[in-house]
């Protein structure tokens, strides 16, 4: 389903299935140095520009809307409670140009329809928090450092909210 067009320019959301998985691991590879797969009810969004008669792809983004069936939230900040952006990625060629912003403004408005209230949860990488300040998210935490053996880009993390 298309969700935003506008010139060149387009943001889909894609059916989460065997395709889509691969290219979102395909894609994060390319981003991230390392392989990250939509997560089981996670929805995904592609950003993509048109580059002479060639679609590129230019950012992804996976989420969760909130399980409206849960009354009150666990104390895991992770919690199916809440609302949560999983990953969102941008190639490095398409940096500064709108993409990152456009993914995220066009999941929230999906998240806030389908989750109502419920303040949106993610983890973000230390250098991607002044990304999410912008949009309003805060720190609910110090940073804090992971036991992740890949890119540097994950070492730290910081937990962030969305009222």
């Amino acid at each position: 389903m298309i969700l935003y067009q506008s010139g060149d320019i387009t943001v889909k959301l894609e059916e989460r299935n065997n395709n889509t998985r691969g290219k979102f691991r395909n894609f994060s590879r390319q981003v991230a140095g390392e392989v990250f797969d939509v997560p089981e009810n996670n929805q995904v969004i592609f950003a993509y520009k048109t580059q002479y008669t060639n679609l590129v792809q230019t950012g992804q983004m996976c989420f969760s809307c909130a399980n409206l069936n849960m009354k009150n939230p666990e104390t895991l900040f992770d919690s199916e409670y809440y609302p949560q952006v999983a990953f969102l990625f941008v190639h490095r060629d398409f940096h500064c140009q709108g993409f990152g912003k456009l993914l995220l403004s066009e999941g929230l408005k999906i998240i806030k329809t389908m989750s109502g209230d419920r303040p949106v949860r993610l983890q973000s990488a230390w250098n991607a928090v002044g990304f999410f300040e912008k949009f309003g998210f805060h720190m609910v935490a110090k940073p804090f450092e992971t036991m992740h053996g890949g890119s540097n880009l994950f070492k730290f993390m910081v937990n962030m909210e969305m009222s």
